[in-house]
């Protein structure tokens, strides 16, 4: 079943509301066999609304409304979609009843524009939202199904959740799919596929889909499957097109070997911190360009208090030396951005505060501070283990906050390969 989402408001398209249903959209719909094909978007007027419907339905087995549901003079969803598919608003009592017991309870009395809402369509099926006073509604006109959901994001939420997936389930439209999502750190997209050059072309006539999903520091490879995209009939069971493309990640993690972390969505931050825990091991750091960005992407993982012992940001040369123990003649012989500082960082960190590992980041962020020597973009990682200490340089480009999150990220990488006894040895 193919879809499509259309949003509805001034509010979007002006940039005052960031839209947050098409996200969590695409995610559920991912995961219950629905494609979300497209996302458009569209302004509070009734011409642009019902063009928008007719074209959505000519290309699509499934539209989604978002927003629009309100009780103002503004929201015209309800009555537009209600004219275009053939019914007519009808006061329904019960609903009447609800939107005055939910008013009640917050010691409020519904005014007539607030009871109005429980004027609904007399040819669709309600779509309940005990969570407001906008109900969801669902059409199915000429073989094409119509969703229009309020667009209070955790009210959009528990309709698809609760109300439309489950009902769209019993249509027996939904097609069995697999998506499988390796995390990968350390490789450019460009390099990625340049591995898997050969990968894709014996995967993709068996119907298996990657797509990249890059971000500062980490791709995410998504395998896709359908099961009316194999060579096997549909009903192609489940548990096989699993297998496949588990066969099919598994070729990857092996091609990609030392690069591939983790499945899933798992962060990089979770998996160094349950391989910490299963260790019974402490990490402590010392940052400097980063400013705590690091120890802070540690510590939003539930449970950190198991393994990180803490951090400082040795942010001057002097709390480089006071803190962490480094020599002030190295500073100056090699300058604050250096490898040797680093790995003088992270081993003073692991020493003075008792730590199995330590990680140090010094570097240049940007937008001044550079040289011809060391440009803008050019951070050192430092990171001491009971192995030994390795100590790194990367040029992370321009842009002061971006090369702070990759610097984070990779540092988080390299951390991680040391953790599995793979280091990096490029320096």
């Amino acid at each position: 079943m193919k879809a499509i989402l259309v949003v509805v408001g001034d509010e979007i398209l002006l940039g005052q509301v960031v839209d947050t249903n098409a996200s969590y959209l695409g995610q559920a719909f991912a995961a219950s066999g629905l494609e979300l094909v497209s996302k458009w978007t569209v302004r509070d007027r009734e011409e642009e609304i019902l063009e928008v419907l007719h074209l959505a339905m000519s290309k699509a087995d499934l539209i989604v409304f978002s927003g629009g549901l309100g009780p103002t003079s503004d929201d015209l969803t309800k009555p537009l979609l209600t004219k275009a598919l053939g019914g007519h608003l009808v006061r329904n009592q019960k609903v009447e009843n609800a939107i005055k017991t939910w008013f009640e309870a917050r010691g409020l009395e519904p005014g007539p524009m607030n009871l109005a809402q429980a004027d609904l369509p007399d040819n669709c099926t309600l779509l309940n939202n005990p969570l407001g006073t906008a109900q969801g509604m669902l059409w199915l006109h000429h073989g094409v199904h119509v969703a229009a959901l309020p667009g209070v994001p955790y009210e959009f939420k528990h309709i698809v959740d609760q109300e439309l997936i489950p009902y769209l389930k019993t249509t027996g439209l939904l097609r069995p799919m697999v998506h499988h999502t390796l995390m990968v750190a350390g490789l450019v997209e460009s390099s990625i596929a340049r591995i898997l050059k050969a990968w894709e072309t014996k995967w993709r006539p068996e119907g298996i889909r990657l797509a990249y999903l890059p971000r500062p520091g980490l791709v995410r490879l998504r395998l896709s499957l359908y099961a009316n995209e194999c060579d096997e009939s549909l009903d192609f069971v489940l548990a096989a097109i699993q297998g496949r493309v588990q066969l099919a990640a598994q070729e990857i993690k092996d091609l990609l070997e030392g690069y591939v972390y983790g499945e899933n969505e798992l962060s990089l931050e979770e998996c160094i911190g349950l391989i910490l825990k299963r260790k019974s091991q402490k990490i402590f750091f010392a940052e400097s360009c980063t400013g705590g960005a690091l120890t802070a992407r540690l510590v939003r993982v539930a449970g950190a208090s198991d393994y990180v012992f803490g951090g400082v940001v040795a942010y001057t040369n002097e709390l480089k030396v006071n803190f962490l123990g480094v020599k002030e003649e190295v500073i100056i012989a090699q300058g604050a951005v250096s490898t040797e500082v680093v790995a003088a960082m992270a081993q003073g960190a692991a020493l003075r505060y008792g730590t199995d590992y330590a990680v140090a980041i010094s570097g240049i962020a940007g937008p001044s501070g550079g040289s011809v020597d060391k440009p803008v973009g050019l951070v050192c990682f430092g990171i001491q283990g009971p192995q030994g200490t390795y100590a790194y340089h990367r040029s992370l480009g321009a842009g002061r906050e971006l090369v702070i999150e990759r610097a984070v990220m990779t540092a988080m990488f390299l951390l991680w390969r040391v953790l599995i006894d793979q280091p990096v040895m490029d320096s």
